[in-house]
């Protein structure tokens, strides 16, 4: 993670829930840990 703070950023709005991606740096390019942190909330 750099200073621009996390990977993967969860909101949710009633039902509807948004996984944003912020690895500008990368073009949002996934990590394994960002897919742990996906696989987690989804669960």
């Amino acid at each position: 993670m750099d200073s621009s703070g996390p990977e993967v950023l969860f909101r949710r709005k009633g039902r509807l829930g948004h996984i944003i991606l912020n690895r500008p740096r990368a073009i949002n390019a996934l990590t394994h840990g960002m897919v742990r942190e996906m696989l987690a909330a989804l669960a």
